[in-house]
């Protein structure tokens, strides 16, 4: 989530190795929050 808006789901493999939006992809590699 994101300012309340559900950003991306998914299975946790997923999420972690290809997400779908670039502001998952840099939340995960510690470029975002």
């Amino acid at each position: 989530m994101l300012d309340g808006e559900l950003v991306e789901h998914g299975p946790t493999g997923v999420i972690f190795t290809k997400p779908n939006d670039a502001r998952t992809e840099q939340y995960v590699t510690g470029k975002f929050g």
